[in-house]
C-alpha cells in the first residue's frame, strides 16, 4: 500500500497550533532536508526511529514538519502521544541550536536554558511542581513528578534555570524522560499563553462577597491585586465589627459590615477594601484535564468511551465488538473496567478535584431537568463531565438519569376542578431535583397540562375535559363556538352535542354552557323553559317572551313558535299548559298533503323526493295526517318494521314541528334510489310496517296510466280512469285535478288533466 501523501496527512485542527507557529526561528531553514548529514546529530538514540518514520510518511524537509500540528502528528499511523512528543522535542533541539547561532556539534545544542525557550513561564517560577494546580499539566504522570522531586527540582523555576543537557545528565533521566519534561513545559507554556491571549483583566470588587458573585469563569491571570492596606485601619474595622456583633467568625464580620451603617472612622477603610479586586488563583481547568486524560487512554478505551459511554445513542455490545474485533463479552469487560477506573479516580483522586468541582457546578446549574443549551459538549472532556453529572440529552432537554416528570395522577390539584396547585407542583419538582430557575420550564413540559390565561390547568385528550378546564379558568358561561378553537375541536356540531349532554356541564341558554357546580337553572329546551314558567300558572305570551329573554336569552320568535306545540294552549293573548280537558286536535286534511295517497283502508303511500337530509341519515318531519293514520298522537311513538331497518315514528308533545320519522337512509339505499330521485314509502297500520319502492322507469311509448302509476306509486289498475286516483287522494273525479294541483302534485295533476281531455 502506498504511503499517504502530505496533503492527506495534514488535517486542520482549530485547537492546535502548527509547529511553524511554535518554532518561528525554523522558518529560515524550512528547505533543509531531514536526511541531510548535517542533521545526523539530532537523530540519535530514541530519535533515530523518527527519521525512518519521516521517510515512510514522505515528510522530507523541516518545512514539511512545520506545516503540521501536534494533533496532525498523532493522526499518523503508529504515532501516539510519546512519538509526537519526540518529534516536538526534536524541533525544540533544532530551534535552540538555530536561535543561538551555534555550530552543528552535538555538545553545543543544549546551551539555552529552559527559561530561554519558555520565557512566558518566568512569572510562574515560584509555583511548586507538586502543586495540585499542575495536575492537568502532568496528565497523570505521577512517576515523572516524583522523579523531578528526587533529583532536586521542586519548582518551575528550578527547571527554567537548567539546560536540556543538565537535566539529561541527571540519574534516571534518559531521552524518554527528557522528552516528557520538555512536553510538560510546553503544555504549561501553552496554557499561560492562551490565558493571556483570551482572558482580559477583570476587577472583582470585594463587595461582591456574599452577593453570589460567580468566580467560576475567572482564569489564572485575569486579576491583579495589591493587598497593601493600613494595618491599623483594618484592625479598627475588625474591632468595630466585633463590638457590634457577638459572632466572632468571618461570616459574622461580613454580615456586620454589609448590613449596618458604618461610623466615619471605619467607612473609608471599608470603602477602599470594597473596591479592591480579589487575588488571582490558578484554578485547574477540568475540561483541559479531562481532554488530556482521555488522550492518555488507549484507542480501544476511547472507542468504548465515545461509542458506549458518552454517545447519546450508544452502540450495542455486538456492534462495538465487531468494530474492535473482539467478542461482546470482552467489550462488556473492557467497558466495566473503564467505568470503574473513571469512577474511582473521580471519587478518590486529588488530581480530579477540578473535575469534581466542575460536575458540582453542572449539577447546580442544570439540576435534574433543564434546557439542552445550558451545557456545551463540544469536546470529549465536556461530554465526560455531563456523564459524571448523570445528565442525558433527550430532544432539546437535559435530564438526570432516572428522573421522570410527574404524570397527571401525581400532579397536585387546586380546590377548583381541573386547576393545578402550581406552588405545590413547583415544590414537588424542586424536591425531585429540578433547579428553582427551571421549575417553570419543567412544568410546561408535563404532558397533560396547559396554561390558559396564565393559569395552569389539566389538559387531557378529551375535548369536553378541556372545555371544563377553560370554563374553570374564565369563570363564566361560554358559547361552544368560542370554546371550540381553544380546545381544538374538529366537528362543531358534535362538540356542541357532547357539551350539552355532559352532566358536569349545564346549558344555561340556547348558545351558552357553564359548569354544573355553578348552580342556576339549566337550559334544556325552549319548550322546557316555557313549561317550567307556566307550571306556576298562565301568562300573557308577551310576558313569557320577556321573561325567557331576560333569563336565558331566548328570542321572541322562538317562544311564539313553541307556543303552537301540543303541550300549550293559547286563549287569546294568554298561553297556558294544555290539560286533558282541552285535548289537542291534530290537523286532519289528508287531501291537502303533497304526495300522500290511500292504497287501502290500512295502507297509505307517501311519495317524496330524496334530499340531502335523507342521504345523510337525518330524520324528517311528516304531516299530522301520516302520524294520525298510523295511530301516533302527541306524546306517543311507534316502531315501523322493515326487512332492512326499523324506523321510528314519534310525536313529541313539546315539539312545534310535529311528528318525526327516523332515518330512511338504509331503506332508500336498498331500493336503489339516489339523491334527487323519487321514492314511494308504503306504510301499513295493520302490521306496522314500512317499505321503500323505486318508481318504474319512463318509456318512449308510456301510456297515461303508466305515467300515473310511475308518479303516484299506485297500482296500475287504480290508474285506469280517474276514479281510482280520486279515491286515493281523498277527492272526487270532478275535483281531482284541481285538488292535486293545489296540494303541490302539479305533475300528477297535469297527467290527470290529459286523461280527461283524451
Amino acid at each position: 500500500m502506498a504511503p499517504p501523501s502530505m496533503q492527506a496527512m495534514h488535517m486542520y485542527d482549530e485547537e492546535s497550533r502548527t509547529l511553524g507557529d511554535r518554532f518561528v526561528a525554523l522558518h529560515g531553514i524550512a528547505e533543509k532536508r531531514l536526511d541531510s548529514p548535517d542533521l545526523d546529530y539530532l537523530f540519535v538514540g530514541h530519535f533515530e526511529q523518527l527519521r525512518r518514520m519521516f521517510v515512510r510518511y514522505r515528510i522530507t524537509s523541516v518545512g514539511d514538519l512545520l506545516t503540521l500540528s501536534r494533533s496532525d502528528l498523532m493522526r499518523l499511523p503508529m504515532v501516539g502521544t510519546k512519538k509526537a512528543d519526540y518529534m516536538v522535542a526534536l524541533l525544540e533541539r533544532l530551534s535552540g541550536h538555530t536561535a543561538a547561532g551555534q555550530s552543528d556539534s552535538r555538545s553545543e545544542i543544549y546551551a539555552p536554558t529552559f527559561g530561554d525557550r519558555f520565557p512566558s513561564l518566568r512569572p510562574k517560577a515560584d509555583l511548586a511542581l507538586n502543586s495540585t494546580l499542575l495536575n492537568s499539566v502532568f496528565m497523570g504522570q505521577t512517576a515523572l513528578r516524583d522523579l523531578l522531586g528526587r533529583v532536586g527540582y521542586s519548582t518551575v523555576g528550578d527547571l527554567l534555570a537548567s539546560t536540556e543537557a543538565e537535566v539529561h545528565s541527571l540519574r534516571g533521566i534518559g531521552a524518554t524522560k527528557l522528552v516528557s519534561i520538555v512536553a510538560l513545559l510546553q503544555r504549561l507554556s501553552d496554557d499561560v499563553d492562551e490565558s493571556k491571549a483570551d482572558a482580559p483583566v477583570r476587577m472583582v470588587p470585594a463587595s461582591a462577597l456574599g452577593k453570589g458573585w460567580d468566580l467560576d469563569d475567572l482564569g489564572p491571570d485575569e486579576v491583579q491585586v495589591d493587598w497593601d492596606l493600613d494595618d491599623e485601619a483594618v484592625s479598627t474595622m475588625i474591632e468595630w465589627a466585633r463590638e457590634m456583633s457577638d459572632d466572632r467568625t468571618w461570616g459574622g464580620l461580613l454580615e456586620c459590615l454589609m448590613s449596618r451603617p458604618l461610623p466615619d472612622d471605619v467607612k473609608p477603610t471599608f470603602a477602599e477594601l470594597a473596591e479592591r479586586p480579589l487575588p488571582a488563583v490558578l484554578q485547574p481547568d477540568a475540561r483541559t484535564f479531562l481532554d488530556a486524560w482521555t488522550v492518555s487512554r488507549g484507542p480501544r478505551d476511547l472507542e468504548i468511551l465515545d461509542r458506549r459511554v458518552l454517545a447519546d445513542k450508544p452502540a450495542t455490545l455486538d456492534e462495538l465488538g465487531g468494530h474492535l474485533g473482539v467478542t461482546r463479552e470482552r467489550v462488556r469487560q473492557l467497558e466495566s473496567k473503564l467505568l470503574s477506573a473513571i469512577q474511582t479516580e473521580f471519587r478518590d483522586s486529588s488530581e480530579w478535584r477540578s473535575v469534581r468541582w466542575a460536575v458540582e457546578r453542572v449539577r447546580d446549574r442544570c439540576g435534574a431537568y433543564c434546557p439542552g443549551d445550558q451545557l456545551q459538549v463540544a469536546t470529549r472532556g465536556q461530554q465526560l463531565v455531563r456523564w459524571l453529572a448523570e445528565l442525558e440529552a433527550k430532544d432539546d432537554v437535559l435530564i438526570r438519569r432516572g428522573f421522570k416528570l410527574p404524570e397527571i395522577p401525581q400532579v397536585p390539584r387546586a380546590e377548583e376542578e381541573a386547576m393545578v396547585d402550581e406552588p405545590a407542583l413547583a415544590e414537588m419538582l424542586r424536591g425531585s431535583g429540578v433547579a428553582e430557575k427551571w421549575t417553570a420550564f419543567a412544568t410546561d413540559r408535563i404532558v397533560g397540562l396547559r396554561r390558559i390565561d396564565e393559569r395552569l390547568v389539566l389538559w387531557p385528550t378529551s375535548q369536553v375535559e378541556r372545555a371544563i378546564s377553560v370554563l374553570t379558568v374564565r369563570g363564566m358561561p361560554m358559547d361552544p363556538d368560542e370554546l371550540g378553537p381553544v380546545v381544538g375541536e374538529l366537528s362543531p356540531r358534535s362538540f356542541r352535542q357532547r357539551l350539552f349532554s355532559d352532566q358536569r356541564l349545564r346549558r344555561v341558554s340556547k348558545d351558552f354552557v357553564a359548569l354544573a357546580n355553578w348552580g342556576g337553572e339549566e337550559y334544556t329546551s325552549i319548550a322546557d323553559l316555557m313549561v317550567a314558567r307556566l307550571e306556576q300558572g298562565p301568562m300573557l305570551l308577551e310576558d313569557l317572551v320577556q321573561t325567557l329573554f331576560d333569563s336565558h336569552g331566548v328570542s321572541a320568535a322562538s317562544v311564539r313558535l313553541y307556543s303552537r306545540a301540543p303541550a300549550f294552549l293559547m286563549r287569546g293573548q294568554q298561553v297556558e299548559l294544555r290539560t286533558s280537558s282541552h285535548p289537542y286536535e291534530p290537523r286532519n286534511q289528508p287531501e291537502r298533503v303533497t304526495g300522500l295517497y290511500r292504497i287501502s283502508e290500512d295502507q297509505i303511500l307517501l311519495s317524496l323526493v330524496v334530499d340531502r337530509d335523507v342521504v345523510r341519515g337525518s330524520g324528517r318531519s311528516v304531516a299530522h295526517e301520516v302520524a294520525t293514520f298510523m295511530g301516533v298522537l302527541p306524546g306517543s311513538s311507534l316502531t315501523l318494521h322493515s326487512d332492512i331497518k326499523d324506523v321510528q315514528l314519534s310525536w313529541r308533545e313539546r315539539s312545534n314541528i310535529g311528528p318525526q320519522m327516523g332515518s330512511l337512509k338504509a331503506l332508500v339505499e336498498d331500493a336503489g334510489v339516489s339523491q334527487g330521485e323519487r321514492v314511494h314509502l308504503v306504510l301499513d297500520r295493520e302490521y306496522f310496517t314500512i317499505e321503500a319502492r323505486r318508481p318504474s322507469e319512463p318509456t318512449a311509448r308510456e301510456s297515461r296510466e303508466q305515467m300515473l302509476h310511475r308518479l303516484t306509486g299506485l297500482e296500475l289498475n287504480a290508474c285506469v280512469g280517474l276514479a281510482g286516483v280520486a279515491w286515493a287522494s281523498w277527492s272526487s273525479e270532478f275535483e281531482v285535478v284541481a285538488a292535486l294541483d293545489e296540494r303541490g302534485d302539479s305533475e300528477v295533476a297535469a297527467v290527470a288533466a290529459l286523461r280527461i281531455s283524451g
